[in-house]
């Protein structure tokens, strides 16, 4: 299997993917902050960024009976704003040539 088909059989791995791809340096996270956003949007999820370009998303809750949780994760990634083409390594996501930016963008 290869990562296309992988990424069609699978939502979530095309969603980390969709993320993975959009280089994201510190200081230097607009693209994928943007895209997060526009996700959201078009997935009907509240979504708000503010002064700092912290992004806050609502998720309403499937049982009111329970509690909110909050989950926090960062987009930015070790590494410049070279392309990032992922590819599957075995059982493994990688990136051809530099780092994937998983640990970061996984959270999301």
């Amino acid at each position: 299997m290869n990562i296309e088909e992988l990424r069609k059989e699978n939502e979530l791995i095309d969603l980390f993917c969709s993320l993975a791809q959009i280089p994201s340096p510190s200081r230097h996270e607009e693209k994928v902050l943007e895209w997060i956003c526009d996700y959201c949007s078009k997935n009907g999820l509240f979504c708000e960024q503010d002064d700092y370009k912290n992004i806050y998303i609502k998720i309403p809750p499937t049982d009111n009976s329970k509690d909110s949780i909050l989950l926090s994760s960062h987009v930015d990634v070790i590494g410049d704003d070279s392309p990032v083409i992922p590819y599957l390594d075995g059982v493994l996501i990688k990136a051809k040539g530099r780092t994937l930016g998983a640990d970061d963008k996984a959270g999301v």
